[in-house]
């Protein structure tokens, strides 16, 4: 939807306005709609089919401007590179590395600016949308102490033959580490054991631990306090540990915080 709508703001751009010496190449209005469609064809393919083989392609954790910016670059040149092919097929011409030259400049000059306004103004949007919901969470932080449970669980790992005894009420977060997981408590030092997080949740059972990220099982009623910025939430423990938060999970977290208290 969205690289369709892109695709079209490109043909209307190239059709109205007539830069790069449109007005002097006769080009039809299907022809011209031909540069929309590739933009939109690579805009659909590093956003809707890249993904599909590669799922951590965007990862989270190494979101910011520049990179995002860095990627409309590498967007732009596939663009241009696929714009140049196209020309060269509409006036029958060869390969030229000064025509290939221009087209990757005009297409730079076209779309940075605007690219680099949307990546700035998208990241103030989300950098505040995600503070404003930090800034709600914390003040329903301050009213669970009377959640706190005693609750002991015994878990058991993969080792045979081996389990353990958390206690809820001292548990923190549980930290994902290949076939292994962290075991983060309350005034006890950090455990490993060989077990993964589905599992460990799976045993527990309990309203008050929640899934934040794909490496974290967090205890809700620990939190001291939230902080967000564009990339998502932070969860600060005792002893000033903290705990990302995917902005796929803010909901999850914001429902669970609410359920809990109110």
């Amino acid at each position: 939807m969205v690289s369709g709508l892109i695709g079209l703001f490109v043909f209307a751009f190239l059709f109205f306005f007539k830069p790069f010496d449109f007005n002097i190449l006769d080009y039809s209005k299907l022809e011209i709609l031909g540069f929309g469609g590739i933009t939109a064809s690579v805009f659909t393919f590093f956003y809707c089919v890249l993904p599909l083989f590669n799922p951590h392609i965007y990862p989270e954790k190494q979101w910011s401007v520049p990179y995002e910016i860095l990627l409309f670059v590498i967007i732009l040149f596939c663009i241009s590179t696929c714009n140049g092919l196209y020309i060269n097929y509409l006036n029958n011409l060869d390969f030229s590395w000064g025509n290939y030259y221009w087209i990757i400049k005009k297409t730079y000059g076209l779309g940075l600016i605007p690219i680099t306004i949307y990546v700035l103004a998208d990241y103030s949007f989300k950098n505040n949308k995600t503070k404003h919901t930090a800034d709600g969470l914390n003040k329903r932080t301050r009213r669970r102490d009377a959640l706190k449970t005693s609750k002991r669980v015994t878990i058991s790992s993969n080792l045979k033959d081996t389990s353990f005894v958390l206690d809820e009420s001292q548990f923190l977060f549980a930290k994902s580490e290949g076939n292994y997981i962290e075991i983060n408590t309350l005034n006890e030092p950090v455990k490993v054991y060989r077990l993964n997080l589905k599992e460990l949740d799976h045993q527990i059972q309990s309203n008050y631990l929640l899934r934040c990220h794909r490496s974290y099982l967090v205890n809700l009623v620990r939190v001291e306090r939230i902080t967000g910025n564009a990339q998502g939430l932070k969860l600060y423990f005792p002893g000033g540990l903290k705990v990302p938060v995917s902005r796929k999970y803010i909901n999850q977290v914001r429902t669970q915080l609410v359920d809990l208290v109110g």
